[in-house]
């Protein structure tokens, strides 16, 4: 189990599950992310995430920065992700989709992705699991989403 920091940029590797499993489930309860490796028929292991991997922004898909923000939608994604700006002083340049290893996996243009007065980025490609979406805007500043996809 690995737990992302955005403000450092770092991924820190706690306890390993006793044995590999062949899938994964997370999901929250009272605040906290609980990550499931499966079971081997007679136990199940179960992981608590820390606090430093959750914040608002898992529950509200909302980075609040003054008037301007960025939306999220819907989390969990199944086929497509939709982003959209709150106020215009924001001005997106890409989209990357990270895995829970730190790899990234996939870099779209703000260009390539634009849907109206917003963004669509499809995800359907990806397996069902916990991922990063790192929005980086023309300052060169960057907003990390915790994206689920079934």
């Amino acid at each position: 189990v690995y737990a992302y920091n955005p403000t450092e940029n770092t991924w820190t590797q706690f306890t390993d599950l006793p044995a590999k499993r062949f899938s994964i489930v997370a999901g929250g309860i009272d605040g906290k992310l609980y990550a499931s490796g499966g079971n081997n028929s007679r136990t199940t292991y179960m992981a608590a995430l820390p606090e430093t991997f959750l914040s608002t922004e898992i529950t509200q898909n909302t980075l609040e920065n003054g008037e301007n923000s960025i939306k999220i939608y819907p989390n969990p994604a199944k086929n497509s992700l939709f982003i959209s700006k709150i106020g215009q002083n924001i001005e997106i340049i890409n989209f990357s989709i990270y895995d829970i290893n730190g790899r990234m996996l996939q870099n779209f243009s703000a260009e390539s992705v634009k849907n109206g007065s917003g963004y669509q980025i499809p995800v359907a490609q990806f397996s069902a699991g916990l991922y990063l979406l790192r929005i980086k805007n023309a300052n060169g500043n960057t907003v990390n989403k915790r994206l689920l996809i079934q």
